[in-house]
């Protein structure tokens, strides 16, 4: 989903990416084009919207997106959006369902950002201590 391709983005090339025998990335957001026969990594944040998206994807039984797939969030899900996303169809197609906690964005090698607008506060809390 887009907001995976900034984590993406920030820790690989994807000249990197495709080196590594990935013939496509795109984003979930979009129409792509059906890969029946080979497997898919998704890497999305764990959101109705992008659970949504993957069970679109393997909606027809007959007609699935990708033959198999491995799904990685970006953080922790919510136990219901899991309970959406796991059915006889998805476990069909599924072979991995993992956590990558992605809770900062990598800007550059000696640089991160946490997306946490308060974390001065937090530091200068840490440090009066």
């Amino acid at each position: 989903d887009s907001t995976s391709v900034k984590y993406l983005s920030s820790c690989f090339k994807m000249s990197d990416v495709l080196r590594s025998s990935i013939i496509s990335i795109d984003k979930l957001e979009l129409v792509r084009p059906k890969f029946p026969k080979f497997q898919a990594i998704y890497f999305i944040t764990p959101t109705k919207t992008s659970i949504d998206l993957i069970l679109n994807d393997f909606k027809d039984e007959n007609s699935p997106q990708y033959g198999k797939f491995h799904l990685f969030f970006t953080s922790n899900c919510e136990k219901s959006l899991l309970e959406e996303l796991i059915t006889p169809t998805t476990l069909r197609h599924m072979i991995t369902c993992k956590v990558f906690n992605f809770s900062f964005i990598l800007r550059d090698r000696d640089l991160f950002d946490l997306n946490q607008s308060s974390a001065l506060k937090v530091f200068k809390s840490i440090e009066s201590k």
